[in-house]
């Protein structure tokens, strides 16, 4: 996910690039698996504006059985890429942009970190591994998605006493 863009940096305002890219060595993979999309690259004043489309796949943690999962991710970046180096004549150019991304001193544009950034962005703040994920016993530490819990039944708080006395009442189990 990385291109060398000095041809770009020395067409006119407007001219575009397109790619299409595949699960590369990006450097990303103890983070998401199988990267592709596809990138769209086209030249502004201050450099390139970046609009990308990718699908991937990210590591996380069932946030309640704590199992290792892989979460799907669509990830849709729109950012503008500023140039370090004037290609034309190797001068360093104003940083226009002290937060944004850079296109490197050897006219490489690398999608990695904003992928990285965006990927995280996408990721459920409670990934779950199913929808009927029974989690974990608070007493044992068992996944009850994989064995039953041999745990005694948990006795009620009595500070909700007065409440189960009225449900009793009421005739609901």
């Amino acid at each position: 996910m990385r291109w060398n863009v000095a041809q770009l940096l020395k067409s006119p305002i407007g001219a575009m690039r397109q790619y299409e890219f595949g699960d590369e060595s990006s450097g990303l993979h103890e983070l998401a698996v199988g990267i592709t999309g596809s990138v769209r690259l086209m030249r502004i004043d201050v450099g390139i504006f970046v609009t990308a489309q990718t699908k991937t796949a990210v590591w996380c943690t069932c946030s309640r059985c704590l199992v290792r999962i892989v979460q799907p991710v669509d990830v849709m970046i729109e950012e503008v890429f500023y140039s370090v180096v004037d290609p034309s004549n190797r001068a360093r150019a104003r940083q226009r942009e002290e937060n944004g991304f850079l296109i490197d001193d050897r006219h490489v544009l690398d999608l990695s970190e904003p992928i990285r950034q965006y990927g995280l962005l996408q990721v459920p703040m409670k990934p779950l591994c199913g929808p009927t994920c029974a989690g974990i016993c608070a007493a044992c530490g068992v996944n009850l998605n994989q064995h039953l819990c041999e745990c005694p039944d948990q006795h009620a708080d009595p500070r909700w006493a007065g409440l189960e006395e009225v449900r009793t009442r009421l005739g609901a189990k």
